[in-house]
């Protein structure tokens, strides 16, 4: 299976692991509660290493326009035009109120980016009305096409293929044309599975599996290679075109994971 494969970091002490992985491996940064602006010297650190950094902007967090446009700066001085254009979970915000804000302010500045990678929660459809969810997500889809930009999905961890594909499936119904990157966790066992959700808002699918269909990822281990294989369908589609791993610190693990995809 040809898929794009690309790792997410959330400590800068991260960074040095990322020595371990084949030059020209992209890495999403995404510090949580970090300012735009630390993720310069990560930028220039992960690119000196021979990677491709992919920074986050969390659009509440973006503290002015002068901010903003000196981040763009910087990165188009390394070269650099993949975002990832998230909402940021802090209470209040400074000039953006969401991403969409931030999404239409970039489209009027028309700054040189090529994709705009955006948070996809199959979680979501169960706390939020799926109307809203969907219409958000067309109108995100069609600002970003619209600035010649390429919009890309990053969903959460795939705990479960089958409530997986309901979720394509919904985006197809709804006419949301949009490639996916399939978010996977390292190869690990139960208790270890239980201990990375608890990290996250994941945690809540599992207590709530009857609803969202996850119960079947309690088993005695957690195997992304099978959750691939079951996607496969929709791999060979081009519905997905990627995966995106949350390495949870286990470098070693998502590297043998990564070959044994490949």
């Amino acid at each position: 299976m040809a898929l794009s494969q690309q790792v997410e970091i959330f400590h800068s002490q991260q960074i040095e692991s990322l020595s371990a992985f084949s030059p020209g491996t992209r890495v999403v940064i995404a510090l949580p509660k970090n300012e735009l602006l630390s993720q310069v010297d990560l930028m220039q650190r992960i690119q000196k290493m021979g990677h491709t950094p992919i920074p986050t902007i969390p659009a509440r967090r973006v503290k002015s326009e002068q901010e903003l446009g000196s981040f763009l700066k910087s990165m188009q001085d390394l070269s650099l035009s993949d975002i990832v254009l998230v909402g940021g979970n802090d209470t209040g915000f400074n000039v953006f109120q969401d991403a969409m804000g931030l999404l239409l302010y970039l489209s009027a500045k028309k700054p040189s980016l090529h994709r705009v990678y955006m948070p996809g929660h199959p979680e979501q459809l169960r706390v939020t009305s799926t109307a809203d969810v969907m219409r958000t997500l067309r109108e995100k889809v069609r600002v970003i096409k619209s600035a010649g930009w390429e919009p890309i999905l990053i969903s959460q961890a795939c705990l479960s293929a089958n409530a997986y594909v309901t979720w394509i499936d919904m985006l197809v119904q709804e006419q949301i044309e949009i490639p996916i990157f399939t978010g996977l966790i390292p190869s690990c066992d139960k208790e270890t599975l239980m201990k990375r959700l608890e990290l996250c808002s994941l945690l809540r699918n599992v207590s709530f599996g009857a609803t969202y269909g996850v119960c079947d990822t309690l088993k005695d281990s957690y195997d992304p290679l099978a959750l691939v294989t079951a996607l496969k369908p929709h791999i060979d589609s081009g519905k997905i075109i990627g995966l995106h791993w949350y390495g949870f610190g286990d470098i070693a693990q998502v590297i043998t994971d990564m070959g044994r995809i490949d």
